[in-house]
C-alpha cells in the first residue's frame, strides 16, 4: 500500500467520524446509520490505527515527506471540503490537517497567520481589548479575509479574521508552498 493510499483512507475515516460524506462533504442526515455514534467512533478509531500504520513508512519515504514534498497531495486538494461560510483560521487548519500527510507536523493557525502577514495579506499587530490582532490588508480583503466583530456568550466583544470560500481556495492552492515556507 502506498503512502498516498493511506492518506486518502485517513481522510475518508476522518470525514466519516464527523458524520460527513467523504465524497461530497455533505453531513449525513441525523437519523442515518452513517451518523450514528457507534459508526463515528469506529471510523475515528480506524483513522487512529491508519495514522499509526503510516508511521511505519520506510526512512527513505519519511525523509522525502519531511522535506515538505507532499504535505497535501493533489487528490486531497481537489477533494477538499470547503466551507461555504467564512471560517476562522483554526477551523481551516483543522480541516486541512484532517487530510494532510500524517508523517508531517500539523499546520498551525499561528504559523499560517504569520505566513499571510509575511506575504502582505495581514497587517502588523495592533491592540484591541488588551489582545493583539492582525487585520486584513487591501490584498487580504481582495482575497476574502474579513475582520469580524463577534461577541462571546458573556457579552465580551472580540475581533476575528474569517476566511471566505475564495480565501480558503487560495490557501489550498498554495498549501504546499505555504507549508514549505513555514516548516523549512
Amino acid at each position: 500500500m502506498e503512502i498516498n493510499d493511506i492518506e486518502k483512507l485517513i481522510c475518508f475515516a476522518n470525514n466519516l467520524s464527523e458524520g460527513r460524506d467523504p465524497l461530497t462533504g455533505k453531513i449525513f442526515e441525523q437519523d442515518t446509520l452513517m451518523n450514528s455514534p457507534a459508526v463515528k467512533a469506529y471510523n475515528k478509531r480506524i483513522s487512529e490505527i491508519l495514522k499509526q500504520l503510516s508511521k511505519r513508512v520506510p526512512d527513505s519515504i519519511k525523509r522525502k515527506l519531511e522535506q515538505g514534498e507532499i504535505f497535501l497531495d493533489d487528490d486531497s486538494i481537489e477533494n477538499f471540503h470547503y466551507d461555504s461560510h467564512p471560517i476562522s483560521i483554526s477551523k481551516l487548519c483543522n480541516a486541512i490537517n484532517h487530510c494532510s500527510n500524517p508523517l508531517l507536523p500539523n499546520l498551525r493557525g499561528a504559523n499560517l497567520t504569520e505566513w499571510l502577514f509575511q506575504n502582505g495579506y495581514l497587517s502588523d499587530l495592533f491592540e484591541h481589548n488588551e489582545k493583539k490582532v492582525r487585520f486584513p490588508t487591501k490584498s487580504g480583503e481582495d482575497l476574502g479575509i474579513v475582520l469580524e466583530t463577534r461577541e462571546t456568550d458573556s457579552g465580551e466583544i472580540y475581533l476575528l479574521n474569517t476566511y471566505s470560500l475564495q480565501a480558503q481556495r487560495f490557501i489550498l492552492e498554495k498549501i504546499n508552498e505555504i507549508y514549505r515556507d513555514i516548516y523549512q
